[in-house]
């Protein structure tokens, strides 16, 4: 797992990056303990009767609206439906970029937008050995998988 979480963390700051100028940092310096409402984004890659990965996403509102705003390249008329729209995008390009780590056989499911979570620990749902915690923009961004 810790090897996939390195992996993960390559192809986030990647497309991140080159897709809509944030450049992540490591989140070791954020308050764990903050109440913030987030926009999860799940995306799975499997293969037909094996391992299938579950990737969440959590983006605060303020993440959405720069990626949104910087994909774009304007800062008017950014509406919640393209901001949810630049979120599945961006769970869509990780899940892409991070399927081409596989051998072929594995296929990318189709984002899915949960409504908004308050998450009043980030501590009580983050584990390191099963999620990557980042910092954008000063606020946390948390990423969470599941193996099964």
């Amino acid at each position: 797992m810790k090897e996939l979480l390195q992996n993960l963390k390559k192809v986030i700051f990647n497309v991140f990056q080159d897709m809509f100028f944030i450049f992540p940092e490591d989140g070791e310096e954020i308050d764990p303990d903050r109440d913030i409402c987030y926009k999860k984004v799940a995306i799975s890659i499997q293969k037909s009767g094996e391992t299938t990965y579950l990737f969440q996403l959590y983006f605060t509102e303020n993440q959405g609206r720069m990626m949104t705003e910087n994909y774009l390249g304007q800062t008017e008329e950014i509406t919640d439906n393209l901001i949810e729209e630049t979120l599945k995008e961006a769970a869509n390009v990780i899940g892409g970029n991070f399927l081409n780590l596989f051998q072929q056989g594995y296929s990318l499911g189709i984002p899915e937008l949960m409504s908004c979570q308050v998450i009043d620990r980030i501590s009580n749902m983050y584990h390191s050995e099963t999620g990557l915690l980042l910092e954008m923009e000063g606020e946390p961004f948390l990423l969470m998988v599941k193996v099964n």
